[in-house]
């Protein structure tokens, strides 16, 4: 009896053992310590709930609670890099600008849809991959200037539904380097749209792009 009640603490202690560890790899930013003064001006952790994730000590952006007009999101939060911003994570939020870190690579659906104030994105030098609608229905967003390291620009990234905003929407947009790959009217369906493009970079000439817009060397 005195063996069976050992074994059976012991394997309680495991299964705690093992929520823990389940508990530490989802972990939210909220009442953390502030990021790493890493990115000036960055916003505190505070400001975010995330998921930290083991492999790689990298984290999600999941969900931005502040309630600033400009967010500048740190490389890391508690030590951890920050990598992908999540789907819906400013969602309908009244940020007017938004500054990257080179440390993110995808920013994902919805990331920051219907954020009907936000103006100014700037992108660090890092980003891979935009994907659908993740800027969409952003209506003073009217410029915007792409990294040279983006290599995939999905289905109305940057669209505004014209049947609710005529007038509003990218009017320019600005690449840093060779063309993407590029999902359906990424920049909304305006032929007025100018697309602006490096002299030297590569894969303008046959861009996806070059069907829907007009581009522009520079």
């Amino acid at each position: 009896m005195m063996y069976r009640n050992r074994k059976t603490r012991g394997l309680r202690l495991v299964l705690l053992g093992l929520a823990g560890c389940l508990a530490a790899a989802l972990t939210a930013c909220a009442g953390k310590k502030p990021a790493e003064a890493d990115t000036p001006g960055a916003a505190p952790a505070s400001d975010f709930v995330c998921e930290f994730l083991q492999e790689g000590d990298n984290a999600v952006i999941k969900k931005y609670v502040g309630n600033e007009k400009t967010v500048v999101i740190p490389q890391t939060i508690d030590g951890m890099t920050v990598r992908l911003i999540s789907d819906g994570a400013f969602s309908g939020s009244e940020v007017e600008k938004v500054v990257i870190p080179s440390t993110v690579t995808h920013i994902y659906y919805y990331s920051f849809n219907s954020c009907p104030a936000l103006r100014e994105v700037e992108f660090g030098d890092g980003v891979l991959e935009i994907m659908e609608w993740a800027f969409k229905d952003c209506p003073a967003l009217t410029t915007v200037t792409l990294p040279a390291t983006l290599r995939n620009l999905g289905t109305e990234a940057f669209a505004c539904d014209p049947r609710i905003y005529e007038d509003g929407g990218i009017r320019e947009a600005h690449f840093r380097g060779d063309a993407p790959s590029s999902g359906l009217n990424p920049f909304g369906e305006s032929e007025a749209v100018k697309v602006y493009y490096p002299k030297d970079a590569a894969g303008w000439d046959d861009t996806r792009l070059r069907e829907m817009y007009t581009l522009v060397e520079e």
